[in-house]
């Protein structure tokens, strides 16, 4: 990956995520995601911050986002334990207009299956893995088994105003480079779904 044989030479980092990466909650400021904790990024990603010295590049690690380049800057002791302060560059793998429409089709169709039988059999059935997420808020930017997704918080605010229980749906058997996508799709299909009452 020229980026990061770019990087390894001595390209500048920040500068480089300004200009090429993928994550527009970063991007911007040189892909600085500030300090976090343990179970506060996706595994992949977690695992690989936590487990790079400050100060180097890790290899790039492919996520339900795309690829990422992460730089560990540095590491403390918080109030929850370890914490690690990173950046990185996202390059995001788009997957072909045949598998969006395709995706499409598997939402649509889970969601009559899902009015039918509900989601858990109508899941199973389709050879998918239901997650719950857990209660997130507008001002929350990280959602558990997702991920940073501010667009999506944003979104579920505009439907539902309040607090939300949502389920995220990932196959059992698909490219990684895809399952965001599917995930993405049933959550706006089933965010209308479930609704925590306050």
């Amino acid at each position: 990956m020229k980026i990061y044989q770019d990087l390894l030479a001595g390209a500048d980092f920040a500068e480089m995520a300004k200009a090429k990466s993928q994550d527009p909650g970063s991007a911007e400021k040189g892909g600085d995601l500030g300090w976090f904790g343990r179970g506060q990024m996706i595994p992949v990603f977690e695992e690989t911050a936590f487990k790079t010295n400050p100060g180097q590049i890790a290899e790039p690690v492919l996520s339900n986002y795309g690829w990422h380049i992460i730089q560990t800057l540095d590491r403390r002791q918080g109030e929850n334990g370890e914490e690690v302060l990173a950046r990185h560059i996202l390059l995001r793998i788009e997957p072909s207009e045949t598998t969006l429409k395709q995706l499409k089709m598997d939402a649509f169709s889970l969601y009559q299956k899902a009015q039918e039988k509900g989601l858990q059999k109508a899941a199973q059935e389709m050879g998918y893995k239901v997650e719950e997420s857990g209660v997130f808020q507008e001002k929350d930017s990280f959602i558990k088994g997702i991920g940073r997704d501010a667009n999506l918080v944003s979104f579920a605010s505009k439907i539902l105003w309040a607090q939300f229980l949502i389920f995220t749906i990932h196959p059992t058997v698909m490219p990684i480079f895809v399952s965001y996508r599917i995930a993405f799709l049933f959550i706006i299909l089933l965010l209308k779904m479930k609704k925590v009452e306050l």
